[in-house]
């Protein structure tokens, strides 16, 4: 944790946050304040949800922070419910925080491997395998996540040590057609019971944590190369995402994950020979030029480019490799934030 500045905990009431609200609470008194957001999905439920919440730092003289999103009524055309609520909470920790504050995040290390699974299961590459990181900035927000080097029973323990007995639950989350809690309660069991532990899966995750590291802090060293068409070619597959994220935050000031689609067209356009300019929708609304001259930003217009950016998103993946929704495992889509509750 930093020396200095607020601490915003995300609190959503269950074992995680909570644990991670009363040990932030014990390390950096004074800084930290509680936010609990309410999507406006779960109706009373949610309601109780807060009320808990609001009445748990009050036993303990904790600021807390109610933050009411309408993650139905901004949701934008394409967006998922999930995308559409976490982007609300990215963009509220924007106006909450301060340049030397950070948002804290209860994630732990149960977390890590369902998101392994899931991300796996899709095609992701190294760095999206490896998403949940104990820090990173993302749309200017600091992100923290303290826990992950713990297990869930750990903070479950951890919790009834300090004479907490009750969290919240959500009870969807022992809903199995929902993915991530598949992912949860099937997938991971078979492999613990075969493997006899999940060990294994931690360790690997550690290893493409390294990976993952090296690739980006070496696509921040090519990035300079890409002012030349000859830069942009010489640049290893596993690079080009890194470098085109990078290069596209520069160019928009904002973060853009480029689909997995558009990124192979990319490599695909990087081998042909120069002729004319040529468009490339990158998802997002985010369009590229091609030519001689080497890869420029381009406006994104036209019902030609808008239909090519469609049919890149019906692919369904961005530059990691991670689905654009979460969808059940009938075909649905989600309907629910995430397999998780009040994360970012």
């Amino acid at each position: 944790m930093p020396a200095s500045g607020r601490i915003f905990a995300g609190f959503s009431g269950g074992a995680d946050s909570t644990a991670l609200l009363l040990l932030l609470a014990e390390s950096a008194p004074g800084r930290v304040t509680a936010v609990h957001f309410q999507h406006g999905l779960r109706g009373a439920a949610a309601e109780r949800d807060a009320a808990w919440c609001r009445k748990f730092c009050a036993a303990r003289k904790l600021p807390f922070k109610l933050v009411r999103l309408a993650v139905v009524k901004d949701r934008r055309p394409g967006e998922s419910l999930e995308e559409a609520a976490r982007r609300c909470r990215l963009e509220k920790w924007g106006k909450l925080i301060g340049p030397d504050d950070v948002v804290a995040l209860g994630h732990h290390a149960d977390d890590r491997l369902e998101e392994l699974l899931l991300r796996l299961a899709r095609g992701a590459n190294a760095s999206g395998l490896v998403g949940l990181r104990p820090e990173r900035v993302v749309g200017g927000v600091r992100l923290v996540r303290p826990l992950l080097g713990f297990r869930r029973v750990q903070i479950e323990a951890f919790l009834r040590e300090q004479g907490v007995k009750r969290w919240r639950d959500d009870g969807s989350n022992a809903d199995t057609a929902f993915r991530r809690n598949a992912v949860r309660h099937r997938w991971l069991p078979v492999i613990r019971e075969d493997a006899g532990h999940d060990r294994g899966l931690l360790a690997s995750l550690e290893a493409l944590a390294l990976d993952a590291d090296f690739l980006e802090a070496e696509a921040v060293r090519r990035l300079p190369e890409t002012v030349s068409l000859a830069g942009w070619r010489a640049l290893h597959p596993a690079l080009l995402p890194r470098v085109l994220r990078l290069w596209l935050r520069g160019k928009l000031g904002r973060d853009v994950v480029p689909l997995n689609a558009a990124v192979e067209r990319l490599r695909g356009e990087l081998t042909r020979k120069p002729a004319g300019l040529r468009r490339l929708p990158l998802g997002g609304g985010v369009t590229i030029g091609i030519s001689r001259r080497g890869v420029e930003l381009a406006t994104a217009e036209g019902e030609r480019e808008k239909a090519e950016g469609a049919k890149w998103k019906a692919k369904g993946e961005d530059g990691a490799g991670n689905r654009k929704t979460e969808e059940r495992k009938d075909g649905r889509t989600e309907r629910r934030k995430d397999g998780r509750r009040g994360r970012c």
